[in-house]
């Protein structure tokens, strides 16, 4: 635009009048344009506010009705997770048949599985809401890994996958202990969910800059230009999601927004046909 007026001057300079005229007439013309130019910036950028209004809004209303039927939900789940542990200590007392102990071991997975599911989608409706609270303690994340790598353990089982605890001995993090189970429950589940055959490990190991908790599997690996988009909610890679069990597309959403929210860092290192594995590094002293 500047060339074109530059061009005009000059001939302005040369021609006199009648390219006086001339030169009238495209700086009108350059003026029209440009308010043009600006009028579609201006309506562009309106267009991207209200897109982003509008998607905001509607997380937020699918976060609240997430969030009230995983309310509705969380009762009588209890109250069916509570009944089945009534009914197996009551068979444990007598002798029960092989068949009937698998049937009893497939339905404690799955009313398991069940309550998993509704906890995942009342944490996802708490962190989107503004609603999750933390409580920062200093404990020691050995046992605690233990305890879940062994309640995992049945599920690993079922697929024929070894699932181990590599920790070792820990030093004691100062973090929302609540939170730090929740991310390394999702993170255990996404890889039994997504691992046909090998193994599932866990690692705890003290950094210069904080702990790092890796959960490392020999599943199928994640290609490079999908590695962002599986940590957004509802959202799994096309492939593993035909071939393998589907799911909310919550756990790793869940587990990049709490890292967030306890300002740790989530690391993922993947390669194809050989596994991943996804690191939560807890910095060091966090005030609560």
């Amino acid at each position: 635009m500047l060339t074109a007026l530059s061009w005009a001057l000059g001939i302005a300079a040369a021609g006199g009048l009648g390219a006086a005229i001339t030169l009238a007439a495209l700086t009108k013309g350059l003026r029209r344009a440009l308010a043009a130019s600006r009028a579609e910036t201006v309506a562009a950028q309106e267009g991207e506010r209200q897109a982003r209004e509008d998607a905001e809004r509607t997380n937020r209303t699918r976060a609240q009705f997430l969030g009230m039927v995983s309310h509705e939900l969380r009762t009588p789940m209890m109250t069916l997770q509570l009944q089945f542990e009534r009914l197996e200590r009551a068979l444990g007392a007598r002798e029960t048949p092989e068949h009937e102990r698998q049937i009893l071991g497939r339905i404690s997975l799955s009313t398991r599985r069940l309550g998993e599911v509704v906890e995942s989608l009342l944490s996802y409706s708490a962190i989107q809401s503004g609603r999750m609270k933390m409580i920062h303690e200093r404990f020691d994340p050995g046992p605690v890994i233990e305890a879940i790598v062994e309640e995992m353990h049945p599920q690993a089982e079922q697929k024929g996958l070894v699932i181990r605890n590599v920790a070792g001995d820990s030093e004691e993090i100062e973090t929302d202990p609540r939170l730090f189970r929740l991310i390394l429950v999702n993170l255990i589940l996404n890889a039994i969910k997504f691992t046909q055959t090998g193994f599932i490990e866990v690692s705890a190991l003290r950094l210069g800059r904080g702990h790092a908790v890796t959960v490392r599997d020999s599943g199928p690996g994640i290609p490079e230009s999908e590695r962002a988009r599986i940590f957004e909610p509802f959202e799994q890679i096309e492939p593993l999601r035909t071939k393998h069990a589907r799911g909310m597309g919550l756990g790793l959403t869940i587990v990049r927004d709490i890292a967030i929210t306890l300002g740790a860092t989530l690391q993922l290192d993947s390669d194809l046909g050989v596994g991943s594995a996804f690191t939560i590094i807890f910095p060091n002293d966090q005030a609560p």
